[in-house]
């Protein structure tokens, strides 16, 4: 049997694996087994005893000494020492594959195993002359003194490898050599660019090139390619501006702009450029040229958009000021005149964001959302508003818990209570918060300032307790936490899920404080909080 047959029969590649051998083996004799056709007919029986015994055949051609495929298997290690680099000196690559092509002829004459074995042994003998060759030329070419290498050259290498064990070496004992190669091969192709006038090639070759040649002297040649990288990129950025100058030109001239200034001052741009002003002033030019012409298409596509959204706006003023006019004709100009007042402020305060619309200050979606005004339910009508203005003012209420810190006395849960300050019509209310009491009157910001503190201040110096205790002998309170108001103490409490703070008439022994954890003090005041919001809305009810 022949390697060819032997290879087709077993369905092998060439540089096949012993892994690849076993598995495809076992897959044939499976398939092929005379014992899985006992019940067949004898010719299909016969078929495959025959496949069989070729499959057993093949693969003891690769599994018992063969000559052949000691030959082969020799000349393919040869061949791993030139497989398809992709980096390397071309004339290394070129003796490398000359020397595996003549030492594979001399393997092929060879007969027996001390032939081919001579063959390989031959061809090694051939690399490392060949490498030695090449050595020798890299460090004459690289400014590389052999005496100061002291790594051992590995001749035992694919030429790949061995070229990257050259570079290696270069890197290490010719830095400098290597950087002023490097610089010019890598400032080459820039002077092929379609845009480089002499002007800007002379400022590659002085300027960017003398920056890159102090920073590698400063780093010691020790860090090129961070140079080179810096030098690139500040190449880059002179070409990308160039680029940008005549890319900004391209746009002028193809756009319709009908702005005077804006083509002056491109004429002026361009001629300045032309003439080989600084490159510097051209790109503050650009920068705000650009900026110009993109602000003039953004009001241009702005207007557009407004001009093509006009019928909508028009129908939403229209739907607007129906409600209004309906919801003013419900109502009776002499019992509702708070009232009239109060829609009369909103109304105006809408026509001012169709004013805003047309100055661009308020995107069209948002204003789209006003559809939704009724001018009945103020509460919700002013809470629409707020998202479509974004103005905090217009809350209807606002949620800020109060603690009287001048006027107290020492009756549980009255000076002492909670007081909820409501924003309402640009009125301030005030709302106590008691067990089973609300009571409510308005209170300007100058007494709200001078006899109550808030909730969040009052917290900053408040201290942990954690103890239950007795409130003029007949109340038993969870005590979380004690302040200080005025040089007044005061304590939160909890009693049967209700949040307060109380002056102490007297106060039994403390005792480990068990079944909670406000140890936060920020937790603490959110569960103030939502206690109280959910009284405030008890007292809405009512």
């Amino acid at each position: 049997m022949t390697r060819e047959k032997a290879l087709k029969t077993l369905e092998l590649q060439e540089n096949f694996t012993e892994e690849e051998l076993r598995k495809n083996y076992r897959k044939l004799s499976r398939l092929h087994h005379p014992d899985n056709y006992m019940q067949a007919p004898k010719s299909v029986r016969l078929e495959h005893e025959e496949t069989m015994k070729e499959v057993n055949a093949a693969y003891d051609y690769f599994t018992k000494f063969n000559i052949d495929n000691y030959r082969i298997e020799i000349i393919n290690r040869m061949h791993k020492y030139y497989v398809n680099p992709t980096i390397g000196d071309m004339s290394l690559i070129m003796d490398v594959k000359r020397a595996v092509s003549e030492s594979e002829s001399l393997a092929y004459y060879r007969n027996n195993q001390a032939g081919v074995d001579s063959a390989f042994a031959d061809f090694l003998a051939k690399l490392k002359k060949i490498y030695e060759s090449y050595k020798t030329k890299f460090y004459q070419e690289n400014y590389i003194d052999g005496i100061d290498v002291k790594e051992e050259i590995n001749y035992n290498l694919r030429v790949e490898d061995f070229y990257i064990q050259l570079c290696r070496i270069k890197d290490k004992y010719s830095r400098k050599a290597k950087f002023e190669k490097r610089l010019e091969e890598e400032i080459a192709p820039y002077k092929l660019y379609a845009t480089c006038t002499e002007k800007l090639w002379i400022l590659i070759t002085t300027i960017c090139v003398n920056n890159a040649t102090n920073k590698a002297e400063k780093s010691g040649y020790k860090r090129i390619e961070d140079v080179i990288e810096a030098m690139h990129k500040e190449i880059r950025g002179i070409f990308e501006l160039v680029d940008e100058i005549n890319k900004l030109f391209n746009i002028i001239g193809q756009e319709e702009i009908n702005d005077t200034a804006l083509i002056e001052e491109y004429v002026n741009l361009k001629h300045r450029y032309d003439r080989g002003d600084a490159l510097s002033d051209i790109e503050n030019g650009l920068k705000k040229l650009s900026q110009k012409i993109e602000d003039y298409k953004k009001e241009l596509e702005k207007m557009a958009k407004m001009k093509e959204n006009e019928p909508l706006v028009n129908s939403l003023y229209a739907h607007i000021l129906n409600n209004y006019n309906s919801s003013l004709l419900e109502l009776n100009p002499v019992n509702d005149n708070d009232k009239i007042q109060e829609i009369t402020k909103l109304f105006q305060f809408v026509l001012g964001l169709f004013l805003k619309y047309s100055m661009g200050l308020i995107e069209f979606d948002k204003l789209m959302m006003m559809e939704g005004l009724t001018f009945r339910d103020l509460v919700n009508d002013r809470d629409l508003l707020n998202v479509v203005s974004g103005n905090e003012n217009l809350n209807s209420e606002r949620l800020r818990i109060y603690l009287k810190k001048k006027k107290f006395c020492n009756k549980m849960l009255d000076e002492s209570s909670f007081f909820v300050l409501i924003h309402e019509n640009d009125k301030y209310h005030m709302v106590k918060i008691a067990f089973s009491a609300f009571l409510e009157y308005e209170i300007t910001l100058d007494k709200l300032e001078k006899e109550y503190v808030p909730l969040e201040e009052l917290m900053k110096g408040a201290i942990y307790q954690g103890y239950s205790a007795s409130y003029l002998d007949y109340i038993n309170l969870d005590v979380i936490y004690e302040i200080n108001v005025d040089g007044n103490y005061r304590y939160i409490t909890l009693n049967n899920g209700n949040f307060g703070i109380i002056e102490w008439g007297k106060i039994s022994d403390p005792i480990d404080f068990i079944g909670y954890d406000y140890n936060d003090k920020e937790k603490i005041r959110e569960l103030i909080e939502k206690q109280m919001e959910a009284n405030l809305v008890r007292y809405r009810r009512r």
